[in-house]
């Protein structure tokens, strides 16, 4: 009876000694390394020969408003984000607007954008510079079909135009792209 005993808490110590060896650590995250300048100021603009399609190119209001939202979201996030001491000054110039109708995001249309963007010092240096920085938002498509009537085409008819109205398709737009900008940014 003695003999089962040590054996038992022999084998007990062991278990003990080998679940204390697993650590249950988080993983360190990468932080991306802070930028030796921090933003100072951002400026929205539109290139000339920037393509416009959809209701942005029907309508200037539109344009504007899309770009003065822009330009709040972009400066409120990028001064956020800590830096050097150093003034960075950052000019988005867009390339491409596409907005388009309740009616053509109904049925799947793409609502999209796309920026140069450059960062300067306050010499007029290059910091950091990049193209081609986009955002699209794709349309919902479901495709469902019940006894061959086709309902995903409600389904999709009712919640496109419902992310269309009101500006809701602009806010979204505008804020997918100042996503897409703070990230290009932290890298």
């Amino acid at each position: 009876m003695n003999f089962l005993m040590t054996r038992r808490k022999l084998l007990a110590l062991g278990v003990v000694a080998v679940l204390s060896g697993c650590n249950s650590a988080e993983p360190e995250e990468k932080l991306a390394e802070p930028k030796p300048y921090s933003v100072q100021s951002v400026k929205v603009e539109l290139a000339q020969d920037a393509t416009l399609k959809g209701r942005f190119a029907e309508d200037a209001e539109l344009r504007k408003t899309a770009i003065d939202k822009l330009q709040a979201t972009v400066d409120e996030r990028l001064k956020a984000i800590p830096g050097g001491a150093r003034a960075g000054h950052v000019t988005v110039t867009l390339t491409h607007m596409r907005l388009k109708a309740a009616g053509s995001r109904s049925f799947g249309a793409i609502n999209d954008m796309s920026a140069n963007i450059v960062v300067k010092g306050s010499n007029g240096a290059v910091l950091q510079d990049g193209s081609g920085v986009a955002y699209s938002d794709h349309a919902k498509n479901t495709a469902v079909v019940v006894n061959a009537v086709p309902v995903g085409l409600l389904i999709n008819l009712a919640r496109n135009a419902g992310h269309s109205e009101n500006g809701k398709d602009l806010d979204k737009l505008v804020l997918g792209m100042t996503a897409e900008i703070e990230t290009w940014f932290k890298q």
